[in-house]
């Protein structure tokens, strides 16, 4: 698999790779915004090249982002109408197979909840679901892993929090076997909740967009003025929790 960080945002601070331990065939997918309004193109820096580079819609912006140095930028999906999200096209090395491993990490900044908000989700949502998604709960983060089979889960882990008008930086690994979930460098939550039912294997996506601001098919839009930073998407099962500081590259 390859490894995809999405620049939503722009920097002139020094850079580094967006986790600690980048494999050598890492894909780097990073949203590039310049002024009030993002560009169209989010310039995919990792080893996909072009293939992966994201698309805003017009009604995508900029805003500060989690790094005060550099000018730091991050996208902000201001409306919830349908579109206004950040589309990357599918592409099978962003959806490993079931058992192999893989990582995806983000910064955002929530601005309000209804408890359906998906700041990043690659999910197939008709008919039977498939791949994965992230939620801003009132109760914290949650990831979600799907099992092919309706609705149903093969994984669901809540945990941390997501303070409104605060940057949270959000890590979810997977072994092959077992799904863990970080939130701002320590480990939120590694037992599937209890409140829903959890069974199955995992089913990657095998069709839809990898998305930022809304789920592939538009619902579920991120909530009005969130922000979103880097979007990395790896294939080793663990980058570096930590949330980098000042001047580092992180990833909607």
């Amino acid at each position: 698999m390859s490894q995809s960080a999405l620049r939503m945002g722009s920097s002139s601070a020094g850079r580094k790779s967006p986790v600690f331990h980048l494999v050598v065939a890492g894909t780097a997918l990073f949203f590039t915004g310049v002024t009030a309004n993002a560009a169209a193109v989010s310039t995919n820096t990792g080893s996909l090249g072009a293939a992966a580079n994201g698309t805003n819609a017009a009604t995508v912006t900029t805003g500060p982002g989690a790094v005060f140095a550099g000018n730091d930028l991050a996208a902000v999906y201001p409306t919830n109408a349908n579109g206004t999200n950040t589309t990357v096209p599918f592409l099978s090395q962003l959806n490993p197979p079931t058992g192999s491993p893989f990582s995806v990490e983000f910064w955002a900044r929530p601005t309000a909840t209804d408890d359906d908000d998906a700041p990043v989700a690659n999910r197939v949502s008709a008919g039977n679901r498939s791949g994965w998604v992230f939620f801003q709960r009132a109760a914290g983060w949650n990831f979600r892993m799907y099992n092919g089979v309706g609705s149903g889960l093969s994984t669901s882990l809540t945990g941390g929090t997501s303070t409104l008008n605060t940057y949270s930086h959000v890590v979810a690994t997977w072994s092959g076997t077992v799904p863990l979930l970080y939130v701002n460098g320590v480990l939120a939550s590694s037992t599937n909740d209890t409140t829903v039912t959890v069974s199955g294997t995992y089913v990657p996506n095998s069709t839809v967009a990898l998305t930022a601001g809304t789920l592939a098919d538009q619902s579920s839009p991120y909530v009005i003025g969130g922000r979103a930073g880097v979007l990395r998407v790896g294939p080793d099962a663990g980058p570096d929790p930590e949330p980098l500081q000042h001047g580092i590259e992180r990833h909607a």
